[in-house]
């Protein structure tokens, strides 16, 4: 079978820079280089080790997110992009571009919905889909044919989760990633969940009713008065939790699989770069 690489532009752009943070890379002419560096330097392990037939790179969005207009809160503590990264993304860019490695943005969808949807059509397609991202609620989109691949804490280690690894290492089938986010939140998106359920309560509650609806249907089998009141209390939140958790697997987009290959390198504009 073919093989797909889908990256997650941000968030390896986001740990490379900040894995070097204490001791940042520059030019002799000052230009802020540690994501870069680390972004392309993980880029060339994935692909020496995986060898697969086609790459994307899918970038978030400029512009607020559908998600946002949904609910206001969503991202918001998080800072704004630090100075020194901001001409690293475009560098990272240009880069990708010499090498003619395609890339995808869409206005208002982040790169997880991108990533989603490619995921899907790639394996209607019959490849084994390899998808880049440190982010945990990608875990959502592995299947027996779709891997996740998270960069590990030192600069090219990583971890390849396929469905039974995710399995062993989450304590439930990867597609209720959504459910358990729905439970936990996640505080990097600013996500409530369901306030004072953990994962030492979410985790036995997903292996037992399986998703978030079946689990509200079921309140009153839960023995612990203290969970049961808590669940109560913010279901709304736990829905709404749910909703934005949930990476779309169907935006419209215009993608074959068998021509996201890298084309003609312009090693004269690389080497410049």
């Amino acid at each position: 079978m073919k093989k797909i690489f889908l990256i997650d532009a941000m968030a390896i752009a986001y740990k490379a820079y900040f894995a070097l943070i204490s001791r940042p890379l520059k030019t002799k002419t000052g230009e802020p280089t540690s994501a870069v560096f680390g972004f392309i330097n993980q880029m060339f392990r994935f692909l020496e080790e995986i060898k697969p037939h086609s790459v994307i790179v899918a970038f978030d969005s400029k512009e607020k997110t559908l998600r946002a207009e949904k609910f206001e809160q969503y991202k918001a503590n998080r800072a704004e992009m630090p100075e020194e990264l901001i001409p690293q993304i475009q560098r990272i860019k240009d880069i990708l571009e010499a090498m003619a490695i395609p890339t995808f943005a869409i206005p208002k969808i982040e790169a997880d919905d991108i990533i989603g949807t490619l995921s899907r059509i790639a394996e209607e397609d019959d490849y084994f889909v390899y998808m880049v991202s440190p982010d945990k609620d990608y875990f959502q989109l592995v299947t027996h044919k779709s891997f996740l691949v998270r960069p590990g804490m030192k600069g090219e280690d990583f971890e390849l989760y396929g469905f039974d690894a995710s399995v062993e290492k989450l304590g439930f089938e990867p597609e209720k990633m959504i459910d358990y986010l729905a439970l936990i939140g996640d505080a990097s998106d600013n996500i409530p969940g369901v306030a004072g359920v953990g994962e030492k309560s979410a985790v036995p509650l997903i292996q037992q009713y399986g998703n978030l609806e079946n689990l509200y249907q079921n309140l009153d089998q839960i023995s612990s008065a203290s969970v049961k009141n808590k669940l109560e209390v913010n279901r709304d939140n736990a829905f709404l939790s749910k909703e934005l958790a949930t990476i779309d697997k169907f935006i419209e987009l215009d993608f074959d699989p068998d021509k996201a290959v890298i084309g003609d390198v312009d090693f004269a504009r690389l080497d410049k770069l």
